[in-house]
C-alpha cells in the first residue's frame, strides 16, 4: 500500500506541474476525436456514389421510354401505312367502278343522294 501512496503522489505531482499541457493535449485529443466523427470525407462520398446511382437509373429509365416510344411509333406508322394503302384501293376501286359505268354513278347518286339524272 505505501508504494501506491508514493505513486499517487507522484502522479498528483506531475499533474499540478503539467497541468496546462495535459489541458492542451485534453483539447487537441477531444478535437481530434470529434473532427473524425465529422469527416466530411464520407459524406461527400457518399454523396457522390448516390449521384452516380441516380444517373444511371435516370439513364435506365431514358433507355426504357426511348424503346417504348419507338415501339409505339412504329405500330402507329405500320397502322398508318396500312390505313393509307385501304384508302388507295378504295379509291381505286371507285374510280374503276365509277368511271366507266354511268348506270352505277346514277344508282349510286339516285339511292344515297336522292338525285336523278341530270339534276
Amino acid at each position: 500500500m505505501l508504494w501506491m501512496t508514493k505513486t499517487i503522489k507522484k502522479i498528483k505531482v506531475f499533474c499540478i506541474k503539467y497541468w496546462k499541457a495535459l489541458v492542451a493535449l485534453s483539447l487537441v485529443l477531444i478535437g481530434y476525436l470529434i473532427g473524425r466523427r465529422f469527416d466530411n470525407s464520407k459524406i461527400v462520398k457518399a454523396d457522390l456514389e448516390a449521384k452516380d446511382k441516380a444517373m444511371k437509373d435516370q439513364i435506365d429509365d431514358m433507355t426504357v421510354l426511348h424503346s417504348v416510344h419507338n415501339k409505339k411509333r412504329d405500330k402507329l406508322l405500320e397502322e398508318k401505312e396500312k390505313a393509307i394503302k385501304e384508302i388507295e384501293e378504295r379509291k381505286r376501286d371507285n374510280i374503276e367502278n365509277l368511271s366507266n359505268n354511268e348506270e352505277k354513278l346514277d344508282k349510286i347518286l339516285k339511292e344515297k343522294h336522292n338525285l336523278k339524272k341530270g339534276e
